[in-house]
């Protein structure tokens, strides 16, 4: 919503990284909320595990 408002309004551009970190998101959240609606809660705290990981080594890795 934001991004279409950027573009419209402010005629910014949005990076394609940030188009699939969004999906990414979307994508996991959606998981998750399957995942605890259908009583999946190991498999979602082990989804919860993999993305945070995830997160870290591509945190260090833009850092380093």
């Amino acid at each position: 919503m934001i991004g279409a408002v950027y573009v419209r309004k402010f005629g910014m551009k949005i990076h394609k990284s940030v188009l699939w970190h969004t999906l990414y998101g979307v994508a996991v959240a959606g998981a998750a909320l399957w995942g605890v609606d259908n009583g999946y809660y190991y498999a979602v705290i082990v989804l919860a595990v993999v993305v945070m990981t995830i997160s870290i080594v591509k945190i260090r890795k833009s850092v380093a």
